[in-house]
């Protein structure tokens, strides 16, 4: 069994400099043995070429990020498709590049880790975990941000899992493409309503459990900038 921290970096908005940032920040801050592992070599075949062509072709939006709401602080993105979908075909490579015992756990490059990672590979691994919008939750803001931007509880900026674990969510949207990239505009809302406390389907509801509440927050153990501008993470990520 190993201690995986692995990442994913696709196009062009992050670069060799942002991954070495994140693995010094691993090492500063994982009092247990891991290994720190990229899966881009996988990002081959006609699976990632479909949905690619989705993407660019048929649902791409425009890219536009502007600050709404009130005060100005909530971020609508017009990305079209099913953006970051990238990362689902984790859940499909795992199995074939880890062993079955190991723990992955994924970080995002735009995060900031503060505290001792030991608490993840510790925890235990009956369901995959996801970190979760707990600030919305209390507040009941998520709710109410419908009216500008669909905003899901689930923030897969850093997840936890077992190979294999996770198939079951990789098949999901393999068979249901064109409805994945028309509906949804983004991995984490087709999460939450697939996979979520609320979904459809009994057998996938509460598929992932959430990380404990301040674990992934700005005060926690790891910070995301989730909805933040592309320009703000910039700033941050030095």
């Amino acid at each position: 069994m190993v201690n995986r921290v692995i990442y994913l970096r696709w196009g062009e908005r992050y670069n060799e400099g942002h991954v070495a940032r994140l693995e010094q920040q691993v090492k500063d801050n994982c009092s247990v043995p891991y290994e720190f592992s990229t899966i881009n070599y996988c990002y081959a075949g006609p699976d990632f070429d479909l949905m690619k062509h989705k993407q660019d072709t048929h649902f791409r939006g425009n890219d536009v990020e502007e600050a709404v709401g009130e005060q100005n602080k909530t971020l609508r993105e017009d990305l079209g498709g099913l953006s970051h979908f990238q990362k689902i075909l984790m859940f499909k490579w795992d199995r074939e590049l880890f062993d079955s015992n190991d723990k992955l756990l994924y970080i995002d490059l735009d995060s900031n880790i503060k505290g001792d990672l030991a608490y993840f590979f510790n925890l235990d691994l009956d369901k995959p975990r996801i970190a979760y919008d707990w600030d919305s939750f209390n507040n009941n803001t998520w709710q109410k941000l419908y009216t500008s931007r669909a905003q899901p509880l689930y923030n897969s900026s850093v997840m936890l899992w077992k190979p294999g674990q996770c198939h079951t969510v990789w098949t999901n949207v393999r068979w249901s493409f064109d409805a994945a990239f028309y509906q949804y505009g983004m991995l984490d809302n087709w999460l939450f309503h697939r996979f979520g406390p609320y979904a459809y389907n009994d057998k996938n509801k509460n598929y992932f459990l959430p990380f404990e509440e301040n674990i992934v927050s700005d005060n926690g153990i790891i910070s995301t900038m989730s909805g933040t501008t592309i320009e703000e993470k910039y700033k941050c990520l030095v």
